[in-house]
């Protein structure tokens, strides 16, 4: 079975040389096809990963081109990473990174950072985790604890890939982002259960959801040290 599983990737990585272009992830690409072409590659390698624990449980996953007012997601019909490229963004969101940032340029490296590197392994995280839910015999996780699973998958590869520096730009960022954020929870509500009953309201508002993604990002993050990927693929 392992050498059918292994075989079938490798047949993927004839049609993806595992090599990234120049300036490689984690910087806001302009032209869409290197994008693509560097999602696929980290998607592959991921795949390749976790099939020494799992098994080929996402063969027809693969990164697009798709920007749309969601920015990044996981599409599990299609098995898909839709990506954004900057220059396709709309002007509000445009403007959401330049204000959060108080520049155009640190709006843009941020943008660079999260959406076109450290949150293609997130939605790859969420198709982990479905196949988990479904496959594994494994409880249901709500939303926000799906959201927390996604972003730990993803701490937990890119640290182990060797993308120490690429993470640390990123909790510096969220760590700004979390002081600097109004918190959107009511007082005296619970901020878990506030998250999974207007899960549809916060994900329309790039403050209020970011507050939540980022926030999560810096807890897991300074606990990376006892965070271990094959840990979380039960």
């Amino acid at each position: 079975m392992k050498k059918h599983i292994f075989l079938s990737l490798f047949l993927l990585c004839v049609t993806y040389s595992l090599t990234f272009s120049q300036n490689g992830l984690f910087h806001r690409y302009t032209d869409s096809t290197l994008l693509v072409r560097d999602a696929n590659v980290v998607r592959l390698k991921y795949q390749i990963r976790i099939a020494q624990k799992l098994g080929n449980i996402l063969p027809k996953a693969k990164a697009i081109l798709n920007t749309s007012p969601y920015l990044v997601y996981w599409d599990h019909e299609l098995s898909t990473i839709n990506l954004p490229l900057w220059a396709q963004v709309i002007e509000p969101q445009k403007a959401f990174f330049t204000e959060l940032n108080k520049s155009k340029s640190k709006g843009e490296e941020m943008f660079g950072l999260f959406f076109n590197g450290f949150y293609i392994i997130h939605e790859l995280g969420h198709g982990t985790d479905a196949y988990l839910t479904k496959k594994a015999n494994r409880k249901y996780l709500d939303f926000y604890e799906g959201e927390y699973l996604a972003n730990q998958i993803a701490i937990a590869y890119w640290q182990e890939a060797g993308y120490e520096k690429e993470l640390q730009k990123c909790y510096q960022y969220a760590l700004k982002f979390t002081k600097q954020l109004p918190n959107p929870v009511p007082k005296g509500e619970d901020p878990l259960k506030f998250f999974n009953t207007n899960y549809d309201e916060l994900s329309k508002d790039p403050f209020k959801y970011g507050y939540y993604q980022f926030k999560q990002f810096v807890e897991i993050y300074e606990n990376r040290k006892t965070l271990h990927l094959d840990d979380l693929l039960k």
